[in-house]
């Protein structure tokens, strides 16, 4: 009986039209398509930046030349947002 009645629960919830909206995502987080704010790696201050390889700080697109730049960078943004260029 249980069975049928969690059943019959799930199926009604399927054909339900009403939908939740996605949580937001942490802006400091998110990778985005927008245009990096600058042209050399933070981290790497040297290295040209990969437009790919980006996340968001403060509403600012920060570009870097690879992935661990982004994982330094998460660890101290501060740092290395004083020299961004």
């Amino acid at each position: 009986m249980r069975l049928v009645l969690l059943a019959m629960i799930v199926a009604g919830l399927a054909g339900c039209t009403h939908s939740t909206p996605p949580a937001p995502a942490a802006a400091e987080t998110e990778m985005t398509a927008a245009k990096p704010i600058n042209k050399f790696c933070p981290v790497n201050r040297g290295d040209e930046i990969d437009p790919n390889v980006t996340t968001v700080y403060k509403g600012k697109t920060i570009g870097f030349c690879c992935e661990d730049c982004v994982d330094i960078f998460k660890k101290d943004p501060e740092k290395f947002m004083a020299g961004l260029k």
